[in-house]
């Protein structure tokens, strides 16, 4: 049997998790938790039918209310497995985690996520709804609705004789974003993803291999995130492969393509906004926020290895920032 997630949590936790577990279940979706699934089969092989589940789950779901829950012996095989199949390409799906009561931008408390989830995006507990956003279709209505294969082969050709405007949401079965950019009259543009992730551009302990690596096109970030990939240590450059990793064609936004979606004009900036809003995603920030902005373009100006930026606060400015810090991504896609 495949499922559509993999729920992993540690026991103290049981009750947040049911909570997912039914509202996913009620929304059409095939979960695995092992707290509901091995109950119901009466099953005790509890080792061998967890390895199974994690193999023919195409997303996983981790929630944690302790940061120490996340290194428990099977939840961090269940993860950490998963993560694995991912990098190795063996996966497409993604690895979301869930914090209850956790302030990851808490210096402190990011420091202590085990590298393998800081990588990926998370969401408060409070707004665990959202996860839909990142497994795929709304399939509540069973039977009316399209399988995610069918909409993809429809979706696909209507898709490529639509014009679109900046502002319009775009689906094609297989990537959700807003229009923030469009060529040839609207029939192709550039996308900006429903969700966001605070990450480093590189960790602090592997500096010495984030080092200028060449990534310094202003113009293209798909060019700069195809040389990061090429790295022997891609996986360590966790801004651009939290991009690389929501499917084909997805890359971490080259400095001039970043300004194009956070500096605009204001109503150009509210219009991607309202759309990102009213289709469950995460709103970019706004100009006056104190937040900042990963490019993928490399910055070679500072002993310490660094990339553009685009700092939010004030009247929104272009800069720099180590690679180090833990700042906020979002992934684009060309169509």
């Amino acid at each position: 049997m495949n499922y559509d997630v993999f729920i992993s949590c540690k026991s103290e936790d049981y009750n947040y998790a049911q909570e997912v577990y039914d509202y996913l279940g009620s929304m059409g979706y095939k979960v695995f938790w092992a707290q509901a699934e091995l109950g119901r089969r009466g099953d005790s092989r509890f080792n061998s039918v967890i390895m199974k589940a994690l193999d023919a789950s195409t997303h996983l779901v981790v929630l944690a209310s302790k940061v120490e829950y996340l290194l428990t012996p099977y939840v961090e095989f269940e993860w950490s497995s998963f993560h694995g199949m991912i990098i190795s390409g063996q996966k497409q799906g993604n690895l979301l985690t869930i914090f209850k009561d956790i302030d990851i931008k808490d210096p402190d408390v990011y420091k202590q996520i085990p590298l393998g989830l800081r990588f990926n995006e998370s969401i408060k507990y409070d707004d665990y709804k959202k996860v839909v956003n990142y497994i795929g279709l709304n399939r509540e209505k069973k039977g009316s609705e399209p399988t995610a294969t069918a909409a993809t082969s429809e979706n696909t050709s209507a898709i490529h004789s639509k014009r679109y405007k900046i502002g319009d949401y775009y689906d094609d079965g297989r990537r959700r974003g807003v229009v923030f950019q469009v060529f040839d009259g609207g029939l192709h543009g550039k996308i900006v993803s429903l969700d966001q992730a605070l990450l480093e551009w590189c960790p602090e302990e592997h500096s010495v291999g984030c080092e200028t690596l060449d990534a310094m096109n202003m113009d293209d970030g798909a060019a700069n995130s195809a040389v990061v990939a090429s790295h022997p240590d891609s996986a360590y450059f966790k801004a651009v492969m939290w991009c690389i990793s929501k499917g084909e064609g997805w890359y971490l936004p080259a400095i001039n393509e970043l300004r194009k979606f956070t500096l605009n004009r204001r109503d150009v900036h509210h219009a991607i906004n309202e759309t990102i809003k009213a289709h469950g995603g995460t709103p970019l920030y706004n100009i006056g926020d104190n937040e900042v902005y990963w490019s993928s373009t490399e910055y070679n100006g500072f002993m310490v290895p660094s990339a553009y930026v685009i700092k939010m606060s004030k009247c929104g400015t272009e800069g720099y920032g180590y690679k180090k810090s833990p700042l906020y991504v979002r992934a684009i896609y060309k169509f």
